[in-house]
């Protein structure tokens, strides 16, 4: 019988919990920390231990015929945005977004200050590549993907998820404005063979990792 009562007590308060729309638990801000340091040191090889933290709610998205809406009755994302070195004005060394239900990490980005400079060898490239045509910069962002491609792929088999089956590697944009000082930065898509897609923005001609996040 008292079992019967606990039971009857404990369906009625989950009842009562999901009918007030209280919130979903958090793993809080110590635990999202701990995850986003150490996807942080994983994808970009490094030994950070400090970073600020803070909880973000955004609005929530709902898929219509797989296009994204908001309707306005979406529960919120709530995410945990970690920053490494931030100064006064919101600048960063590196950047992590943690999942503040599941803590999750599905984010890193590296500041383009922290990318290392070009050679001698390829500054000499990309200034003839420059040089050459008025239309300099398709040329630069054709060359760009040509030489990326493969380095984008073995980057992300090699080091950030070996046992994982790439599906395809789909380039959709280059951009190098700045491309004599750092490089241009070439972004794709990581599809795996069960359906998970990443985002992948990679520097060419160093080829060093910028950011990369999991969108599906």
């Amino acid at each position: 019988m008292k079992r019967k009562i606990v039971f009857a007590l404990a369906l009625i308060i989950c009842t009562s919990l999901l009918l007030s729309g209280c919130s979903p638990r958090l793993v809080g801000e110590k635990k999202a920390k701990e995850a986003g340091l150490a996807f942080i040191n994983f994808t970009f090889d490094v030994n950070e231990t400090e970073a600020t933290v803070r909880l973000e709610e955004r609005p929530g998205l709902s898929y219509i015929n797989g296009i994204q809406a908001h309707l306005g009755d979406e529960e919120p994302d709530r995410v945990y945005v970690i920053k490494v070195n931030t100064d006064e004005i919101g600048n960063f060394d590196y950047y992590t977004e943690v999942n503040a239900v599941t803590g999750e990490a599905y984010r890193a980005d590296k500041a383009w200050e922290l990318l290392k400079p070009m050679t001698a060898e390829q500054q000499a490239r990309a200034d003839e590549l420059y040089s050459q045509e008025e239309e300099w910069s398709k040329v630069l962002s054709a060359v760009a993907q040509q030489e990326t491609t493969p380095e984008a792929e073995k980057w992300f088999k090699d080091v950030f998820h070996p046992d994982a089956p790439i599906l395809s590697l789909v380039f959709f944009l280059s951009e190098g404005d700045s491309f004599l000082r750092n490089g241009i930065d070439v972004d794709y898509y990581v599809v795996l063979i069960d359906g998970t897609i990443y985002s992948l923005n990679m520097v060419w001609p160093t080829f060093e990792v910028l950011s990369i996040t999991r969108v599906s």
